[in-house]
């Protein structure tokens, strides 16, 4: 009887430090530009120090991800969350500093409900309060902003807001969209079937993981919204992987009291 080799962990210590390199295959590096959709992009690059702060951290969320398939798409799309730091970086200017960060130095979080609102900001307008939702029909339905519109990168009119997807989890027994797609400034991009049959096992403790084919990189400035098709009804939590790249001063004053 054939074993089912088991894949080597992705360190996303060694995709981020041989990116800065220029030594990650198919992956050009640049400090004065990074590659969104085909394009080149300005960017600011921040300090070398706050590299290391911001590969520390990456460290600490691939280690804390208990699903090694949810770790290893983090890790290997890694490049495109710094490439989202530097992008925001042209604006702010005073670099990344993570978890110590205050005023406009940049920090990344994962993704929540708030970062869906409708409109520019944080929370925008009218974000969803949670993953949850429950679709009453079958065929196509947005997902982001969960009305109509479209959601932009900015705060104020400034271009300071940046998020990455890398793919999605759905965390019911049943995940109820099957087709997602983007339109990023007016693009439509092609549809993406989220496979989640060709999953290990199924059941309530099977999460299904569906990695992008590209990852989808919002850069500061643009608009966007996201679509599904939902081909059952009843409860779905999808849920993306990925990440927002904020001034400090927004998520500092968006929980004070």
């Amino acid at each position: 009887m054939a074993l089912a080799s088991v894949a080597p962990e992705i360190r996303v210590e060694d995709v981020l430090s041989a990116y800065v390199r220029n030594a990650l295959p198919g992956q050009r590096y640049s400090t004065s530009t990074a590659v969104v959709a085909g394009k080149d992009v300005a960017i600011q690059e921040p300090p070398r120090e706050d590299f290391q702060i911001f590969l520390a951290e990456m460290v600490v969320i691939t280690k804390r991800t208990r699903n090694p398939t949810i770790a290893d798409i983090i890790a290997r799309n890694s490049p495109r969350l710094w490439d989202a730091v530097r992008m925001v970086n042209t604006t702010t200017k005073i670099g990344y500093k993570g978890a110590g960060a205050r005023g406009a130095s940049l920090l990344f979080n994962p993704l929540e409900p708030r970062d869906f609102g409708r409109a520019g900001g944080f929370p925008g307008t009218s974000p969803p309060d949670s993953w949850l939702q429950v679709p009453a029909t079958v065929g196509a339905a947005r997902l982001w902003p969960p009305t109509s519109g479209t959601i932009d990168m900015t705060i104020s009119s400034l271009p300071v807001l940046s998020l990455v997807i890398f793919g999605f989890v759905d965390p019911v027994a049943v995940p109820k969209a099957n087709i997602v797609q983007l339109v990023l400034a007016g693009d439509a991009w092609a549809e993406e079937v989220l496979d989640w049959e060709w999953r290990e096992g199924f059941g309530e403790n099977e999460t299904p993981v569906y990695e992008l084919k590209q990852p989808w990189v919002i850069q500061p400035g643009a608009s966007y919204r996201v679509s599904v098709r939902n081909y059952i009804t009843g409860e779905d939590r999808l849920t993306p992987i990925g990440f927002s790249v904020k001034r400090a001063s927004d998520i500092i004053a968006s929980l004070a009291t």
